[in-house]
């Protein structure tokens, strides 16, 4: 579940992921 509490942290950093 660690990725995708990461993912998340990610997209708000880098929406170009989401």
């Amino acid at each position: 579940v660690l990725n995708k509490i990461r993912l998340d942290s990610s997209q708000k950093d880098e929406p170009k992921i989401a």
